[in-house]
């Protein structure tokens, strides 16, 4: 008892311990079931998540629209798969705006080189000069190259008859001792008749299709006194580079006609006029200044003003090309104009917006001199064509004026004091004679009409 008395409080210490430990046991055992259960339900919550996540997979066309679109789960072999193709789309269309740019790009150098976008101070005066002169030059080499020939002069043919039919009329007066006959004078005119289509046939049968340098509107007939300013160089520069692709498709066309004017689908040109450009005002020297435009990301779309939808100069927020339309007067094969049209695209980024269509009388063509063969009937056309030209190759040559014009300087603002609205567009001239028509008309495919 009196070991109890003196060791109470380790008696009473091993108590409490005794005690203790079983109520312990029970709330730690409540406890770890709790951190249990919790445990439990983070892990089902964090798997639920997990299998709810969902990956948006798709590629991407070169006009941004979305392609092959899957949501599904993360999944390494889809993710391999969609990068791949990706890659490959890139590559490709690395590759094909590559080849667009070299299509638009090609044999469309200078005419004369240290001209554009600047010439040297001592040049500034000489260097347009020399441009004119070999704008000028350059087109009767241009039609050498398709194979284009004038037609013979109706005159020279009709003294040539005539020579001919005084012949005949006096080896009848030495055969006979009299003055040809009624029926002798008819002989004679039916040996003229076939004599004229034959020195026309023969004519026709050297070269492929009737043209002279007069066919192309908007080239001066000799070298201007004053230089003409850099903006209207570079018209004339873009001028020469659209009437070469129309030479080069209507060469195109003709390709297999290896008999001369009959054999070929374009046999005449009439005439080629490129309308007049955005940035030059009516003078043909001034400039005009247009606000800068930074550009879409793709190429804006109207088809308000055109059937292609393509659209460009001031107003049109387009960076990426620049259009400009032609209009080629043509008498072709009535049965082969789509093969014309092909060559056109053939030959580059060239689209027919309009065609006008007019009925020839063969027999007043001869007449003037044009023979067109026998076997294939033919037609006057007129087409409005739209060309396309990329200002990726033809920023860096283009004179400042004309960047102004388009829009392409920055720091130019609506505010500008030079800044003005382009002129208004030029109305179309008549489709010709017999053909005269408003440009305000709808645009279309027409019915052939009589000519005249």
């Amino acid at each position: 008892m009196n070991w109890v008395k003196a060791n109470w409080v380790i008696i009473l210490l091993s108590l409490i311990a005794l005690a203790a430990l079983p109520t312990a046991m029970y709330f730690s055992g409540n406890m770890r079931e709790k951190i249990r259960a919790d445990l439990a339900k983070r892990i089902d919550t964090d798997m639920k998540e997990l299998n709810n996540v969902r990956v948006q997979y798709h590629l991407q066309a070169v006009d941004g629209t979305k392609l092959l679109e899957k949501s599904i789960e993360p999944n390494a072999a889809y993710t391999q798969w969609y990068r791949d193709q990706a890659e490959a789309i890139r590559s490709r269309t690395g590759a094909v705006s590559e080849a667009a740019l070299e299509f638009n790009r090609a044999d469309h150098g200078v005419l004369v080189r240290d001209l554009f976008p600047q010439p040297e101070p001592r040049a500034a005066q000489t260097k347009p000069l020399e441009f004119a002169a070999a704008y000028i030059r350059a087109h009767p080499a241009m039609l050498a190259a398709i194979r284009a020939g004038e037609p013979m002069d109706p005159a020279q043919v009709s003294a040539m008859l005539t020579d001919y039919q005084q012949s005949q009329y006096e080896r009848i007066r030495n055969q006979t001792g009299k003055d040809p006959t009624e029926e002798e004078k008819a002989v004679v005119a039916n040996e003229l008749r076939a004599l004229r289509v034959q020195q026309y046939q023969r004519h026709a049968g050297q070269f492929a299709v009737y043209a002279g340098p007069y066919v192309f509107e908007g080239v001066p007939a000799s070298v201007p006194t004053q230089e003409p300013s850099l903006a209207t160089c570079w018209d004339w520069q873009e001028r020469f580079w659209i009437h070469k692709d129309i030479c080069r498709a209507i060469d195109f066309a003709n390709r297999d006609a290896t008999g001369g004017v009959p054999d070929s689908v374009v046999k005449r040109i009439v005439k080629i006029g490129v309308r007049p450009a955005p940035y030059l005002v009516a003078d043909g020297r001034g400039v005009t200044t247009a606000a800068f435009e930074a550009g879409t990301d793709k190429a804006p779309l109207d088809f308000s003003r055109s059937i292609t939808g393509r659209v460009s100069g001031p107003g049109s927020n387009n960076k990426w090309f620049d259009v400009r339309v032609v209009r080629v007067e043509l008498v072709l094969s009535s049965r082969r104009v789509p093969a014309f049209m092909d060559a056109l695209a053939a030959t580059n980024f060239m689209t027919v917006l309009d065609m006008d269509l007019f009925r020839v009388d063969p027999v007043e063509e001869l007449r003037s001199g044009y023979y067109y063969g026998e076997s294939d009937p033919v037609i006057r056309a007129v087409f409005d064509v739209e060309t396309v030209w990329l200002r990726e190759w033809r920023k860096d040559l283009m004179p400042n004026d004309v960047k102004g014009g388009l829009g392409m300087l920055e720091g130019v603002g609506a505010d500008d004091p030079f800044a003005a609205p382009p002129p208004p567009p030029a109305r179309r001239p008549p489709a010709g004679a017999g053909g005269g028509e408003d440009d305000s008309r709808p645009r279309g495919r027409r019915r052939p009409n009589e000519d005249g």
